[in-house]
């Protein structure tokens, strides 16, 4: 269990498929970006394709490809499954 406290800005809950691919610390510096506290679909948006960006560097396939392949055994060889969810804190802790 963790204490949130006034310094916490953003939850991000999301699956192993996000954490396998994106550290925590690239994660938090993805959301920290100034003007990005407004806009919860933008920051999961930002997550989702750094962890696509992540995968298509790491195993030398297009971003293309990872978009168009279709669900499966052979995409699931690639990279696991990734739901991200975003909580704005802030205004929290008046």
């Amino acid at each position: 269990m963790i204490d949130l406290n006034k310094n916490d800005h953003f939850l991000i809950i999301a699956s192993d498929g996000l954490w396998d691919e994106i550290s925590r610390k690239e994660a938090a510096a993805i959301v920290s970006k100034p003007g990005n506290e407004a806009d919860m679909k933008k920051l999961t948006g930002a997550l989702f394709e750094q962890a696509i960006a992540n995968v298509s560097k790491k195993r030398g396939i297009s971003r293309e490809f990872l978009t168009q392949a279709p669900p499966g055994a052979q995409k699931r060889n690639i990279h696991d499954d990734i739901t991200v969810l975003v909580l704005s804190l802030h205004d929290q802790f008046k």
